[in-house]
């Protein structure tokens, strides 16, 4: 009887007779070369155009300002010294007992590096114009960078203005938001440099004292001296504040744990006045007694004059 086929249907390898099939006959059928694994490869297609070619920047590129950073650490630092105070002073309204065993507060973190001094001439306080290859457009070019790696410069460096303003936590649709903010800005203020820098090789003059005067002012910002006084104010100034803030709490939770371990020593010391009072008032005479007594009080009140009063105390009652 013939079997059906069927389309896609494979063909047997051995007939259907009833016979056995030995164990030679599947072992021909069977491969015995080792399975090799190669790794998982993933294509992801990359568009040069868009992206840009790969490279990797380097980090002085994009390091922040070091007043920036150790302004972040300070206030840091501040809520850290707040927060133990508000225990400590929680503990002693509670009347807890082991509030006498107050933590170690933390050090406070170590100072940014000091920049180059840079030399005034006297009395104007002006610099003399110092020229370079940068500066003068010459060298290697700038290291182009994809818009994706600028994206991510970006939220590094709103993240930390965030921080440095006094923020702790944000969340990822603000982060965007204001990165796109920041984006919008500065398209807007690299737009106007590049119309100012052509304008001016037209013209041969933009009608302020350099490119970036005129695209301060018609961005609304002012002047570079309004960005100069921004920085002395928001950067240096508030890191000096913040810094003595810091000092202040420090100071204060030393001086609560120094009148705490007062307090446990108090019954001690009050033992040994006392026992050094009963060494002091052993006497022969009582009179010898009073008078030392009356003498160191005279001594603790007036230390100048102690010396003038007793020889007429002694003299007033020789003569009764």
């Amino acid at each position: 009887m013939d079997v059906p086929k069927y389309w896609g249907e494979y063909e047997s390898l051995c007939d259907n007779s009833e016979d056995e099939v030995t164990f030679e006959e599947l072992d021909t059928h069977v491969d015995h070369e080792p399975v090799t694994e190669d790794k998982l490869k993933l294509y992801l297609p990359y568009d040069e155009e868009e992206y840009g070619e790969l490279v990797q920047v380097p980090e002085e590129y994009v390091e922040m300002d070091g007043m920036v950073v150790h302004t972040i650490k300070l206030l840091q630092h501040s809520r850290a010294m707040k927060e133990l105070l508000n225990n400590a002073n929680a503990m002693l309204q509670n009347g807890n007992e082991e509030v006498k065993a107050l933590p170690e507060p933390p050090l406070l973190p170590d100072g940014p590096k000091k920049g180059p001094k840079y030399s005034l001439n006297y009395p104007f306080r002006y610099m003399e114009k110092e020229t370079s290859d940068f500066g003068e457009g010459e060298g290697s070019p700038p290291v182009l960078l994809s818009p994706l790696l600028t994206r991510k410069v970006l939220r590094k460096v709103v993240a930390t203005l965030l921080a440095h303003i006094g923020f702790e936590t944000t969340t990822e649709s603000v982060l965007e938001f204001l990165c796109d903010i920041c984006h919008e800005y500065m398209q807007k203020m690299t737009r106007l440099m590049r119309i100012a820098a052509d304008r001016e090789v037209m013209t041969g003059s933009t009608g302020f004292p350099d490119i970036m005067e005129r695209v301060f002012h018609e961005m609304g910002i002012g002047s570079v001296c309004t960005l100069h006084s921004f920085y002395q104010s928001r950067v240096i100034m508030y890191h000096a504040r913040m810094k003595h803030t810091c000092q202040q709490l420090d100071e204060e939770y030393q001086l609560l744990r120094r009148s705490l371990s007062k307090e446990e020593d108090g019954p001690i010391r009050t033992q040994t006045s006392e026992h050094d009072e009963e060494v002091i008032n052993v006497s022969d005479s009582p009179s010898h007694s009073n008078q030392e007594t009356n003498t160191s009080a005279a001594d603790i009140a007036q230390s100048g004059t102690s010396g003038q009063t007793k020889p007429r105390k002694r003299k007033r009652k020789n003569n009764s």
